[in-house]
């Protein structure tokens, strides 16, 4: 166990994989963190945006609120590292696509101005 801290890189370097219970989380940061540092994220389908971030490649998705579930992703990670490092690289990959790529991120805010200025 780590003692709080406000170096919450450190945090993630140390994981394997991070466990999302949330109940509901529009679209939780923590999960592009870990993402940040390679580490897959387990989530509850319909608890969030975190399913939109995780699909089918960096992380699993479990029925919500289903603790067994849950922990059946944990053991199938646990017993294949190989599935567990592809998709922390898959998580890495995705946020550095989708949430870190320069020109897609003008064109959305450009997309943006567009539709306001559409509407006026």
């Amino acid at each position: 166990l780590l003692e709080s801290s406000r170096d919450v890189q450190t945090f993630y370097e140390t994981l394997h994989l991070f466990l999302l219970p949330s109940r509901e989380d529009p679209y939780p940061l923590v999960v592009l963190e870990a993402a940040a540092c390679g580490v897959p994220t387990v989530c509850f389908d319909g608890a969030g945006g975190a399913v939109e971030f995780v699909e089918k490649n960096a992380g699993k998705i479990v029925p919500y609120l289903s603790i067994d579930s849950m922990a059946t992703a944990v053991i199938e990670y646990y017993s294949n590292r190989i599935l567990l490092a592809s998709d922390g690289e898959n998580a890495s990959h995705k946020l550095i696509t989708l949430h870190q790529d320069e020109e897609l991120i003008l064109q959305q805010f450009s997309n943006v101005l567009l539709q306001i200025h559409l509407k006026d």
